[in-house]
């Protein structure tokens, strides 16, 4: 009897330990599904030479609906990365929490800007310069 009251205390014991093991210290893997960068399209011609980009996220709600987030920035998985498809147009000056400047270069033409998330969401904004 002492055997069988041993051995279920200990089966109990190493449940719990694996239950607590499994509940602390794991921080979700639910980044952002979409990045929205504001404005989305822009035009550059004259003297404007820089524009400064935002970006909020929509992440999806516990009834698998889209939320879009407000921008707080732990709804938007940071740290961002942001990027430009053609560095010969122009370049992100600057970025910082939820926001990017992008600067022309003065030739003309189409680039896109890209922000991505550490879970891999991406936003996108063309410019068109010119």
């Amino acid at each position: 009897m002492k055997k069988i009251c041993l051995s279920a205390a200990c089966l109990l014991f190493a449940l719990s330990i694996s239950a607590v093991l499994v509940l602390c210290g794991c921080e979700s893997g639910d980044g952002t599904a979409a990045l929205t960068v504001t404005p989305g399209m822009v035009y550059l011609s004259g003297t404007t030479n820089n524009v400064t980009l935002y970006v909020g996220g929509t992440q999806t709600g516990t009834n698998g609906t889209a939320v879009t987030t407000a921008g707080g920035l732990r709804s938007l998985s940071e740290p961002l990365e942001w990027l430009v498809t053609n560095p010969a147009l122009g370049t992100i000056l600057e970025s910082g929490g939820n926001m990017a400047v992008y600067a022309r270069y003065p030739a003309d033409g189409v680039n896109t800007v890209i922000v991505k998330d550490q879970y891999d969401a991406e936003g996108f904004a063309t410019i068109h310069q010119r």
